[in-house]
Parts: C-alpha cells; sequence; structure tokens
C-alpha cells in the first residue's frame, strides 16, 4: 500500500531521517507511479532539506562568518528554482488550487526581486490575480501584486491594487 510508504517517509521526516524519508516516498511513487502526491512528497523533502540548510548558514551569518553570505545567496536560489520546478508541476496537475497558485506566485516574486526580471514580476501578477479572490490569501495577493506592478513602474495600477486590498480588509 503506497500510503504506508508515505505515511512511514513522514514519520522519518519528523524524526529528521532525510534518506529513510526519501526512500520511503520514493518506494510510494513506485507502487503508485499514476499518483501524482507522491513525486510531491519528495519535493516537498527536498524543500524542507534545502530550507534547513539555509537556516543553518542562515546562524553562520549572524556568528559572523563572512564566507557563508555567498553561500546563503547561492543556495537561496537554488531552493526557488526548485520550488519553482516543483510548483509548475503542481499547477499542471492540480490547476485550481487556490495555494498552489500563491506559493508559485511568491515563488515568481521572489525570484524577480532577486533577479531583477520583470516578466517574473508578470508570471508573479498573473498567480496573485487568480488567488486574490480566495479570502486566505486576498490580503498577501493584493500586497504583493501591488508591489509588482510598482517594481514594473506602473505605480498607478499597483496604487489601485492597494487600495483595492485595503478596501477588502475587515477591522
Amino acid at each position: 500500500d503506497p500510503k504506508l510508504y508515505s505515511k512511514l517517509g513522514d514519520f522519518y521526516k519528523q524524526g529528521n531521517h532525510y534518506n529513510e524519508a526519501k526512500k520511503a516516498y520514493e518506494q510510494a511513487q513506485a507502487k503508485d507511479p499514476n499518483n501524482p502526491t507522491y513525486l510531491f512528497r519528495v519535493h516537498d523533502l527536498d524543500i524542507w532539506k534545502l530550507r534547513n540548510a539555509l537556516r543553518k548558514l542562515e546562524l553562520k551569518i549572524k556568528a559572523g562568518d563572512t564566507t557563508a553570505h555567498e553561500q546563503y545567496h547561492h543556495e537561496h536560489l537554488a531552493l526557488l528554482e526548485f520550488r519553482l520546478k516543483s510548483f509548475l508541476e503542481r499547477e499542471k496537475q492540480y490547476s485550481t488550487d487556490s495555494s498552489i497558485k500563491f506559493e508559485l506566485g511568491s515563488v515568481y516574486f521572489e525570484l524577480a526581486k532577486i533577479k531583477s526580471v520583470r516578466e517574473m514580476y508578470d508570471q508573479a501578477i498573473v498567480r496573485f490575480q487568480s488567488t486574490f479572490h480566495d479570502p486566505k490569501f486576498r490580503l498577501e495577493s493584493g500586497l504583493r501584486m501591488g508591489m509588482g506592478f510598482a517594481a514594473k513602474g506602473q505605480h498607478d495600477i499597483a496604487l489601485k491594487r492597494f487600495n483595492e486590498t485595503l478596501a477588502g480588509m475587515e477591522l
């Protein structure tokens, strides 16, 4: 049963046993190759590992390690690129899922800031426009859309989006 292997992977992940968790998730994926859930479990595990490595680098940076800053930048970019690839695949599988669209928009937004690529802001804005109507994501989507439009130099649209976002807030 692939669900049992997936659950085993969850337990290994809780115990910080990356290799064992990955093996269990891959066994679940092998048992049910047509179910993308298990592939995304492997992706989530890899994202988790990359984030843990970044946290360790943050501690080194706070401690004054000058070499850790460049390594952090490199690994942060690698994490964003991996998340982009993973969430593009998820979006193909689950095209109406707001949480996937929001995460993908967030990845595009971060990459656009780091790489200064305006087209990535366009991709982020498209995702945030679709999640803006979901109450769970309305505030963050509206704010990031506004910041994206501002970064592209479209200040009138940015102000309009900020005003729409603020008008929809419950105080």
